[in-house]
C-alpha cells in the first residue's frame, strides 16, 4: 500500500490504500479519525517536499478549490504542512476519470457532447472566478455516476496545482509571482494551447477553451489532433499544423460541429470562441449524420457558418468598429455596399453576427439583435424578428401593432427594450423591399425612416444592398434613402488574393481535402477573373469534394470538372437533365 519513506499517519488522517501516483507525490484513500470521515489524500513526495517552488504550487491547488466551491469541482476539506511533506485532504470521490469512460465508451457521440457540455459550464464559473486550470485532460476530469445527468454521469474537475490564479489576495501563493515565469513550461503536451507553450504566465481562459477542443477532438475521432511522444514535434505540430479533418477519423460528425471544433483548435488565442459560447454550441441537439460537405457551395454563409468564414478579417473588424461607433454615438444606421456576389450577406451573417453575440462590451448598452430577410414574408419575419429578440408579445399581436401606423416601430422597441440594452435591426438584402408591393413598401419605408428619427430610440439599423440598386432605392424608398446621408456607409473591398487563399486553405481543411500547393494557387488565380469570386470558389471546393479521395487532389482533378466555372456549369448541366428533354426546351437559355 505504502512505500518505505510513506507515513502511515499523517497527522489525524490514518491512510487505508494507494488510490494514484504522481510526479509530485500519491493520492490515498484515508480516514480521518476525530470524525470517521474517509477522503482523499494527496501527499508531497518527501522530494518534491525540498522544493519551496513545489510546495508553493501544492497548496496552492488548495487555495484555487477553496476559492471555487463548486459542485462540478473536487472540494477541499483540509490541507497544511506536516513534518517533512504537505497534505491536501479532498472528497472522496466514487466513479472513474474521462480516459477510463473513454476506453470503455468509445464511439459514444452523445454521451461525449454531454461530458463536453457539463465541462465548458463548470468552466465558465472558474473562469469568472478568474482562475485557469491551464491542465484539462481526461486524467484530471472525473466522472461520479448520477442517473439524472446525461450521460448518466456527473463531471468534477480535478487537479488545481498549476491554476493560474488571479492576482490580487493571494499572499505569497501568487500564481504570477511565485510559480509561473515567463520561461516556465508547464501542462501536459498533448492537450496545450500553443501560447502556453511560450508563456503559461500570460495565459488566458482560452487556453483552457484549446484543451477542451483537444478532449473533445479525441473523444469523437479516437485520437487526438496531433500525436507523438517527442515534446519538440508536439510543441511544432500546436503551434504550426493545422488538425487533420475530424471526418477522418468520425464521418458522422456533423459538418458544423466539426467546423466549431476547428475554432476551438485556432492557434490565435482570440480566434477561439469563449468558453460560454462553448456551452451554447453544445446543448445545441446535435445528431450523427452521413457524411455531407460542410462548405455552402452557392449560397451565401450564415451564421452557423461562421467557422468557415475566411478571408475577411480586416472588413469583419472594420465593420465591428462602425458597429461599435453606431452604439456609443449618434449614429444610428450602417449600410454595407458591394457588387452582386462580392460576400456582403456571408460579411454580416458569418463574420459579423457571431463576434457581436459573443463581444465582451464593460461599458454602455449591450446588443439584442433580431434578423429578418425583406421577402414576402416581411411582417411575419419582422414581427418573429422582433419577438424573438425582445421577448415580447406573440407574434400575431406584434403584426397588428406594426402595420398600426409610421411610428409602430419605434414605439415598440423604445417601450420594449429593456434599459441598458440597444436593438440591432439587421435587413439584408435590404433591394428585396423594392419586390414588396406598393402599399407594402411605402409602409415599411416610413417605419424605418421613423424608426431612425427622435431623440433616444433604443435601436440600431444594419443593412447590405447592391451598389446598383442605391438609385432605385432613392425612388422607391424615399423616406428611408433621406437619412442616407447622416448612416456610416461601408463599401465592401473585393476580396484580395490573400484572402481567396485563406478561403480556399480554409475551406478544404476543414472539409477534409487535401489540395496539392499548384492547384490551391491555380483556384486563387480563377477566382480572381471571377465576378463572384467567393460563391463560386466555395461551389468549385464542393464540387472538389464530391471528387475526393484519400490522397491530394491534384490539378488534373480541377481541369477534368472543368476549373471554378465548370463547377457551376455542371450543376446546371445536372439540373436540365433532371428536367428531361420537355424541360430542356422550355428552359431559359
Amino acid at each position: 500500500m505504502t512505500g518505505p519513506e510513506t507515513p502511515i499517519q499523517v497527522g489525524p488522517y490514518r491512510l487505508l490504500r494507494l488510490l494514484g501516483s504522481g510526479g509530485m507525490g500519491q493520492v490515498f484513500a484515508a480516514l480521518h479519525e476525530g470524525t470517521g470521515q474517509e477522503v482523499a489524500l494527496k501527499l508531497l513526495s518527501s522530494e518534491s517536499a525540498e522544493d519551496p517552488q513545489l510546495v508553493a504550487r501544492f497548496l496552492q491547488e488548495a487555495q484555487a478549490l477553496a476559492r471555487l466551491d463548486h459542485p462540478g469541482v473536487v472540494r477541499v476539506l483540509d490541507s497544511g504542512r506536516m513534518g517533512a511533506t504537505a497534505f491536501l485532504a479532498m472528497e472522496l470521490l466514487q466513479g472513474q476519470s474521462l480516459r477510463e469512460w473513454m476506453n470503455a465508451s468509445r464511439g459514444d457521440f452523445h454521451g461525449a457532447l454531454a461530458l463536453c457540455r457539463q465541462i465548458a459550464s463548470v468552466m465558465v464559473d472558474v473562469h469568472a472566478r478568474g482562475i485557469v486550470h491551464r491542465d484539462l485532460k481526461p486524467e484530471n476530469i472525473f466522472l461520479c455516476p448520477d442517473a439524472t445527468t446525461a450521460p448518466g454521469q456527473r463531471v468534477k474537475l480535478l487537479d488545481f496545482g498549476i491554476a493560474k490564479l488571479p492576482p490580487g489576495d493571494t499572499g505569497p501563493l501568487d500564481p504570477t509571482q511565485v510559480h509561473t515565469h515567463e520561461s516556465t513550461l508547464i501542462g501536459t503536451y498533448a492537450y496545450m494551447a500553443p501560447e502556453q507553450f511560450r508563456s503559461a504566465a500570460t495565459v488566458g481562459p482560452r487556453a483552457d477553451v484549446y484543451s477542451l477542443g483537444v478532449v473533445l477532438f479525441e473523444l469523437l475521432a479516437g485520437r487526438t489532433p496531433f500525436d507523438s511522444t517527442e515534446p519538440i514535434e508536439l510543441l511544432t505540430a500546436h503551434a504550426r499544423e493545422e488538425p487533420p479533418a475530424m471526418r477522418q477519423g468520425a464521418p458522422d460528425v456533423p459538418g458544423a460541429l466539426s467546423a466549431f471544433v476547428a475554432t476551438l483548435l485556432s492557434k490565435e488565442a482570440e480566434d477561439r470562441p469563449t468558453m460560454a459560447r462553448c456551452q451554447q454550441v453544445l446543448e445545441q441537439p446535435w445528431k450523427p449524420e452521413p457524411e455531407v460537405c460542410s462548405i455552402p457551395g452557392l449560397a451565401s454563409f450564415t451564421e452557423s457558418h461562421a467557422a468557415l468564414f475566411y478571408g475577411r478579417d480586416a472588413e469583419v473588424a472594420a465593420l465591428l468598429g462602425l458597429l461599435e461607433e453606431a452604439r456609443v454615438g449618434a449614429r444610428r444606421w450602417v449600410q454595407v455596399e458591394g457588387p452582386s456576389g462580392g460576400g456582403k450577406s456571408s460579411l454580416l451573417h458569418a463574420g459579423r453576427l457571431p463576434r457581436l453575440r459573443t463581444l465582451d462590451i464593460r461599458e454602455g448598452a449591450q446588443w439584442l439583435i433580431a434578423t429578418v430577410r425583406p421577402s414576402a414574408t416581411l411582417w411575419d419575419g419582422l414581427a418573429q424578428a422582433l419577438t424573438t429578440a425582445l421577448a415580447s408579445e406573440s407574434k400575431d399581436a406584434l403584426l397588428g401593432t406594426l402595420r398600426a401606423g409610421p411610428t409602430a416601430l419605434r414605439d415598440f422597441v423604445s417601450s420594449k427594450t429593456p434599459r441598458g440594452f440597444l436593438l440591432l435591426l439587421v435587413l439584408e438584402p435590404l433591394e428585396e423591399l423594392l419586390t414588396l408591393d406598393v402599399a407594402d413598401r411605402q409602409a415599411v419605408d416610413a417605419l424605418l425612416a421613423e424608426s431612425l428619427r427622435g431623440g433616444e430610440v433604443p435601436l440600431r439599423l444594419l443593412t447590405a444592398v447592391r451598389g446598383d440598386f442605391l438609385h432605385r432605392m432613392e425612388q422607391q424608398l424615399p423616406a428611408l434613402a433621406r437619412n442616407l446621408p447622416e448612416a456610416v456607409r461601408y463599401p465592401l473591398p473585393p476580396m484580395r488574393a490573400s484572402g481567396l487563399a485563406q478561403v480556399v486553405h480554409g475551406l478544404s481543411r476543414h472539409a477534409g481535402l487535401h489540395l496539392e500547393e499548384a492547384l490551391a494557387s491555380r483556384m486563387v488565380e480563377d477566382a480572381r477573373d471571377e465576378d463572384g469570386r467567393l460563391p463560386l470558389l466555395s461551389h468549385a471546393l464542393r464540387g472538389l469534394w464530391g471528387l475526393h479521395a484519400e490522397g491530394s487532389l491534384t490539378l488534373a482533378d480541377y481541369d477534368r470538372m472543368g476549373g471554378v466555372g465548370g463547377a457551376l456549369s455542371r450543376q446546371a448541366e445536372g439540373l436540365l437533365d433532371a428536367l428531361g428533354p420537355q424541360g430542356r426546351e422550355r428552359a431559359p437559355c
